[in-house]
């Protein structure tokens, strides 16, 4: 049993397709497919449930996929320290983050990685807050950045910057037009949100609930763009970071005031694996990220985490 055949096993499953996989390994679709056979004849069971619309892990590949992850990633990261230890470098380092956070981190992540690392590979993998928890505990991404309600950031997660929650209206809106907004106004005001595991809802909800105030959530829409447009054209009001809207606003697609009484402070914080599971070229991509950080602090796009600034990556 060869490690190339278990890595095709792991991609086939995460795309469900034969032909994407094929493609992303650059590999031809018949050659997978006999590479996958002659996997599934070696284990003495069907990894995949063939149809119409693709392919399945069947139960037993289910629970042999992590093992298969777990496998790949390991040899992986056994070449990437490999080179480090002789002084150079390499291998993938894939980041989980939010839309929002993307936008502002993406591109001077990209062009100092090609600066100060050239041969580490960077992937980043879009996510709710929730699913990056998830992909970091099944060690499917290297680096996290998620949004956290201030009380629950911990001494593994390092802060990034901090921001507080608006109330999103359309232009025009009389209510978000006011310099602020009671929390408890959200008990008749409905508002739309994405669905749990989203950071905002939890937060939202939570803080609801401990007032004994009754949420109206109108719409569960999970894209975010949709929300601001379904809100821009007045169909409601949303819940959001400023930065999430700036661009709307600046242009008078949209109103945004701050929720008070009480104020919902998050903070962005960034989070990897257990020590011994992070290499060198995550380590060192997490600097980066803390130094990028440290800009848009600096220049006035995000604000400082509360009593602290941002620190050296454990």
């Amino acid at each position: 049993m060869d490690l190339k055949s278990i890595d095709w096993f792991v991609r086939i499953a995460e795309t469900g397709s034969l032909s994407r996989a094929a493609l992303d390994l650059d590999v031809s679709p018949s050659m997978l497919s006999r590479g996958i056979r002659d996997l599934e004849r070696r284990v003495g069971q069907p990894l995949f449930q063939r149809t119409g619309r693709g392919m399945q892990p069947t139960e037993f590949g289910w629970r042999l996929l992590p093992l298969a992850r777990r496998a790949t990633l390991e040899f992986r990261r056994f070449n990437d320290e490999a080179n480090a230890l002789r002084g150079r470098l390499s291998g993938t380092v894939a980041i989980g983050l939010p839309g929002s956070v993307a936008a502002r981190v993406v591109a001077p992540l990209v062009r100092l990685a090609v600066e100060k690392m050239p041969d580490v590979s960077l992937r980043f993998v879009e996510s709710l807050s929730g699913g990056i928890e998830e992909r970091l505990a099944t060690r499917r991404i290297d680096i996290g950045l998620a949004f956290e309600h201030e009380s629950r950031v911990t001494r593994a997660m390092v802060p990034l910057a901090s921001s507080s929650l608006y109330l999103i209206g359309p232009a025009g809106d009389p209510l978000t037009a006011r310099s602020s907004v009671p929390l408890s106004r959200l008990a008749t005001c409905g508002v739309m949100l994405p669905g749990r595991p989203h950071s905002v809802r939890t937060m939202v909800e939570d803080v609801c609930a401990e007032r004994g105030i009754a949420l109206k959530v109108l719409f569960e829409i999970e894209s975010l763009l949709a929300i601001r447009e379904t809100v821009a054209a007045g169909c409601g009001h949303t819940i959001a970071g400023f930065s999430s809207v700036a661009r709307e606003v600046a242009a008078g697609l949209l109103q945004a005031t701050p929720l008070r009484d009480p104020t919902i402070n998050r903070v962005l914080v960034m989070t990897t694996g257990p020590r011994n599971a992070v290499t060198s070229a995550a380590r060192a991509v997490s600097e980066l990220i803390l130094r990028v950080a440290g800009e848009l602090v600096a220049n006035g796009t995000w604000r400082a985490p509360s009593g602290a600034t941002t620190q050296s990556a454990r």
